[in-house]
């Protein structure tokens, strides 16, 4: 299902179609989500409207407002990643952008202000890309996977918020200390890693997969 919740954990909605259901991201009133394609919604505060969609393929997405546009990308399991502009009425969008990180790929995330693009290679590193679809292929490794990096394999979800860039290291081998790493938004210096741990305010995270944070 697709379900959207309140910041109090409380549910608004579901949409359960039995149907696979991949990442999902929001700018403004407009959600998008992986399933099938790339399926866009309008966001009420008690509700999720279809509006439109793209045909494509992919369980990885993101989203980008640039100062002339809006965009999605969508990542798919063998590592093609693809950028849409999405149209005025947002009912669909066009292609523009198409490449691909050399083997799976995961989550992915953007920082508009920076116009970085941030995306999981699973088992290779955290990359950085530019988000404009005239930014090419240039990347730079904000992170590696062990033994040279910092994250466990695999390399999971991302999240941008605050100063902060986040990643879901799964650390598939040992599901029960999964973790997550951060980096400055800036210069992408490695800040630290943390679990989140059972207690009586939060649940056991392990094998964590994809990930969003809210700075409040």
């Amino acid at each position: 299902a697709l379900n959207m919740y309140r910041l109090d954990g409380s549910r608004v909605t579901s949409l359960n179609t039995g149907t696979f259901w991949g990442n999902s991201d929001v700018r403004g009133n407009l959600l998008a989500v992986a399933r099938g394609g790339i399926k866009l919604f309008n966001v009420s505060a008690s509700s999720l409207t279809r509006v439109g969609s793209i045909t494509t393929s992919g369980e990885g997405l993101c989203m980008y407002r640039s100062p002339t546009a809006l965009y999605v990308f969508i990542v798919t399991r063998a590592g093609l990643v693809r950028q849409y502009e999405v149209n005025a009425s947002r009912t669909g969008g066009g292609l523009v952008r198409s490449f691909n990180l050399g083997s799976e790929g995961e989550g992915c995330a953007v920082d508009d202000q920076a116009q970085a693009l941030y995306i999981s290679q699973e088992d290779v590193a955290l990359w950085r890309y530019g988000a404009n679809p005239s930014d090419g292929t240039t990347r730079v490794a904000v992170d590696t996977v062990v033994p040279d990096g910092r994250i466990a394999p695999d390399a999971e979800g991302v999240a941008v918020t605050g100063n902060r860039v986040i990643v879901s290291a799964q650390r598939v081998t040992a599901g029960s200390k999964s973790y997550f790493t951060a980096y400055t938004r800036g210069t992408n210096d490695y800040v630290g890693a943390f679990r989140i741990s059972n207690g009586p305010d939060s649940d056991d995270c392990d094998r964590t997969d994809g990930i969003s944070a809210y700075g409040g």
